[in-house]
């Protein structure tokens, strides 16, 4: 006879949690019950409670796991060898599209406003992330000026705006198209026709 083993409570934990991703991929965070990620995970509605005790501490591990994901990715991308200052531009793109790819819900969780008004622990933490982020890219665009590869009279901080309205356009076309382009590259060639115009004569 074979003894089946309990989860700990971090493994159920990190269970709702995906649960709650995969569920907003489809339906959006605002339309997500506690008796469906109940269902999704295969526990009855009482055990969600259990581990978190309320819907809104649910949805700020989900932010906190994705916000971690989040700046893992962008760690690695600063730390990439690259040759050139844009290269690492190029890499801070290609993280975050990738991260957007393997985790399809994360635009409709960050930027969910019903989220935000509803949980004002995920609206600061949105505008801290998005500000490391913003930061990132900036560092990048100072260094690529620096080098010589972009236009000195560039302002940093409206360039790095323009990056990331980049980004978020395009991932927008691809949650609605809905996902049948191949997002990362897409995104690197729509950087690559704004670094054109921004390149040092």
């Amino acid at each position: 006879m074979s003894i089946v083993k309990r989860k700990s409570t971090q493994e159920r934990k990190e269970e709702i949690v995906e649960a709650a991703l995969s569920l907003s991929a489809d339906l959006g965070p605002g339309r997500i019950t506690t008796e469906a990620l109940a269902k999704q995970v295969g526990v009855s509605h009482g055990a969600i409670f259990r581990h978190f005790p309320t819907k809104a501490a649910i949805w700020t591990a989900v932010f906190d796991t994705l916000a971690t994901k989040m700046e893992k990715n962008w760690d690695g991308a600063e730390l990439a060898p690259s040759p050139t200052p844009c290269g690492r531009l190029r890499f801070l793109v290609r993280a975050q599209l990738s991260l957007v790819v393997a985790i399809p819900a994360l635009p409709s969780v960050i930027f969910s406003r019903e989220l935000h008004q509803k949980n004002a622990v995920i609206k600061k933490g949105v505008l801290a992330v998005m500000k490391r982020f913003h930061g990132a890219l900036s560092s990048a665009i100072q260094a690529a000026i620096d080098d010589g590869d972009l236009r000195r009279d560039m302002d940093v901080n409206d360039t790095a705006n323009l990056v990331i309205a980049i980004l978020q356009g395009t991932v927008l076309r691809w949650s609605i198209s809905p996902q049948k382009f191949d997002l990362v590259g897409e995104g690197e060639k729509m950087l690559d026709q704004a670094l054109l115009g921004l390149q040092a004569p």
